[in-house]
């Protein structure tokens, strides 16, 4: 999991007191600052990136997209939810994050009845996304 330096300690202390619960899934979880739009070293490659409602101001969009773009290859699924705004202002953003993902990544929306019902909301948009073959080595611009 990752956040910027100064929510670091309260995204450790939500890993820390959910340790059994990734153990019972049979997972781990580590945590690691990643400030979008810097340059990004000795990173592995995931299988899986998930994104939970980080799409809200428009000076993040492009950091954002290319740093996505220089976490994944085209084996990793990129899973994104995110709770559509009722502004005008937060309406365009996700206009403007949704298509600059697209010219990178091939996007799916995922339908509701795919989703868990307890898990769910009219308001919730989650997509799905693989990265384009010909976007592999994109790097920060």
């Amino acid at each position: 999991m990752t956040d910027l330096p100064e929510v670091m300690p309260l995204l450790q202390k939500n890993v820390d007191a959910n340790q059994a619960v990734w153990r019972s899934c049979g997972g781990k979880v580590s945590t690691q600052v990643l400030q979008w739009g810097s340059e990004i070293q000795d990173w592995k490659t995931p299988d899986v990136l998930v994104l939970a409602d980080c799409v809200y101001y428009m000076e993040s969009v492009e950091p954002l997209v290319n740093t996505l773009c220089c976490l994944t290859d085209d084996n990793t699924e990129v899973i994104i939810s995110q709770e559509e705004r009722d502004t005008e202002k937060q309406r365009i953003v996700w206009k403007v994050f949704r298509d600059m993902l697209q010219s990178h990544f091939e996007v799916m929306n995922v339908l509701e009845k795919e989703l868990h019902p307890d898990f769910c909301s009219v308001d919730i948009v989650v997509l799905r996304a693989v990265k384009r073959p010909h976007f592999n080595k994109v790097h920060l611009i």
